[in-house]
């Protein structure tokens, strides 16, 4: 029998056994040894060794992880590590390539080369960083040039320019730093695989992983990359300009300083320019909000529920014209309202031929700023209408209604089954009473349900089977449904009223009829009379 083997944690010029892998154990977990040693284990051939204890599955995968987020760590890399891991800290790729990844470290050492460039050279990324405090100083000035005899423009300072670059550099710093650390990581497990004699992954084994083991890094790092450079710059970018006098006197786009908060300050006082601007767009805002959202939630609820009623006829028709502005692009829907709103629009034609205004007027819908407003609201209402239409229909939130609470509650009780929706459960109620379903489900008879429009004899039998518990703890008052289902005690009453079921069914009548005719006539009356009374009782009925 082949040995345990024990598995042991990676560490520079020495092994820690943290536990014992049995024979098969990697074939069980779908793991190769190449793939093992990927995560920083080392597998040797031993025999178990005291202290040492069997690890599961799940154990031995949980080791693994830990080991791969603990083995690459900057504080180990630093303790641990050797001269070249580091050094690596000051040099990028040095660990790897001691560790024979020639291919890696190179790479890793022209990221850093090419950081150091970019920092380094003139209007590079240092220089940006520098101006930053200051965001320039320096106007664009006329020079006047002797040689020429002409004043020339001296290109100046701009503050949006420098602000720009300057976040972007603390971006790429950023990023960088991330790559470091990820150098000195690999170089670290490198040294380590090389240092216990195990196998180092080659540069084509790295990029084959990458399809592999690692294919969500080739997957995730372009948009990562694409979401910081288009949306997190920009962002940071424009936050920043908050914290700046942007739009001063004379120098707007071209020279600002940094004021801090100050213009949150002015943002509050009603006073200053920014103020009434602010307040003022803040009101308008509100006032959009509250109409756009309670107007599309209320009138839309509305027209869903009127389309949706029995007696509405061509309902098809009415959810198309509303729909219509959904089918056809926004774009042009817009464009098409801003033109029947327009002077000698369909709009105001429309206002001359109600009479509303004259033949030569024309009401302010885009002049007048109130006018604009409501405008904007109408046609937003006109826009956002459907979809809220849609989505009540969709969701079928409708409105019903009982005549007692007996019905309710039985309607809630059918609509809790399974394939049993609110048309299905009025249909029900509408040929059953709360107490025949009651009896009906008790009873066992399904076929009683078959007689409501939308219900199988599947559907029937479901509808028996899962409400057959709830029925039987007295969902009707003043009838006994364990005595209908035959399991009440067996006394002289009870066997009269199941022997006058008994007969009643023999004539033609259901189960569930014959017990509700006779669970309101005395029990204790002799067989044959009881029989008499529910048939006058149920002719009477029909």
């Amino acid at each position: 029998m082949p040995s345990a083997r024990p598995v042991t944690y990676c560490t520079p010029n020495r092994f820690v056994p943290v536990g014992v892998i049995q024979p098969g154990a990697c074939e069980k977990l779908g793991l190769r040894a190449d793939a093992i040693r990927h995560y920083g284990w080392t597998l040797g051939v031993s025999h178990k060794k005291k202290g040492l204890k069997e690890m599961t599955s799940n154990q031995l995968e949980k080791v693994a992880a830990a080991n791969q987020k603990d083995g690459g760590t900057l504080k180990r890399a630093f303790e641990h590590g050797d001269v070249w891991v580091k050094l690596s800290f000051l040099v990028m790729g040095l660990g790897n390539l001691a560790a024979g990844q020639l291919v890696k470290g190179l790479i890793f050492l022209a990221v850093e080369v090419g950081y150091i460039v970019f920092m380094a050279v003139p209007m590079g990324g240092a220089y940006w960083l520098s101006m930053l405090p200051s965001l320039g100083w320096r106007e664009t000035e006329e020079v006047w040039n002797d040689d020429l005899f002409v004043y020339e423009y001296v290109q100046g300072d701009n503050s949006q320019q420098i602000l720009l670059y300057a976040v972007a550099t603390l971006v790429i710093t950023v990023l960088f730093v991330t790559v470091w650390r990820a150098s000195v990581r690999s170089g670290f497990l490198a040294s380590c695989k090389k240092t216990q004699g195990a196998h180092v992954n080659t540069f084509a084994e790295d990029v084959k992983s990458l399809f592999d083991l690692n294919i969500h890094k080739l997957l995730m790092t372009p948009p990562f990359i694409l979401l910081v450079a288009f949306t997190v710059t920009p962002l940071i970018y424009m936050m920043l300009m908050a914290f700046t006098n942007y739009s001063k006197t004379d120098s707007h786009l071209i020279l600002f300083d940094w004021v801090g908060l100050k213009n949150f300050g002015d943002l509050f006082n009603s006073t200053s320019v920014i103020g009434r601007q602010f307040w003022g767009v803040l009101g308008w805002t509100i006032t959009w909000a509250f109409f756009a959202t309670f107007l599309n939630f209320f009138l839309g609820t509305i027209m869903a529920m009127i389309i949706e009623r029995p007696t509405t006829r061509c309902k098809a028709l009415w959810r198309t014209i509303l729909s219509i502005t959904i089918a056809v692009p926004q774009f042009v829907s817009l464009m098409i309202i801003s033109t029947m709103f327009k002077d000698n629009g369909a709009a105001q034609k429309l206002m001359r031929t109600l009479g509303f205004i004259g033949a030569n007027e024309n009401l302010p819908f885009w002049t007048n700023a109130l006018w604009a407003r409501v405008t904007v609201i109408v046609i937003n209402v006109w826009v956002g209408i459907p979809y809220t239409v849609m989505s009540v229909t969709e969701n079928d939130v409708s409105l019903y209604g009982f005549a007692t609470e007996e019905q309710q509650a039985c309607f809630e009780m059918l609509t809790a089954v399974s394939g049993v929706g609110p048309k299905v459960g009025l249909a029900i109620l509408s040929v059953m009473e709360p107490q025949r379903v009651a009896l009906a489900i008790s009873a066992g008879d399904h076929k009683a349900f078959k007689a409501a429009s939308g219900v199988g004899p599947k559907l029937a039998q479901r509808i028996v089977l899962e409400l057959k518990d709830k029925v039987a703890k007295g969902f009707v008052d003043g009838i006994s449904l364990e005595d209908v289902a035959g399991t009440a005690a067996d006394t002289p009453a009870t066997q009269s009223s199941a022997q006058a079921i008994a007969a009643l069914v023999s004539l033609g009548y259901s189960q569930s009829e014959a017990a509700l005719a006779i669970a309101k006539i005395d029990a204790t009356l002799p067989v044959e009379e009881i029989i008499k009374l529910a048939l006058r009782s149920m002719a009477g009925r029909r």
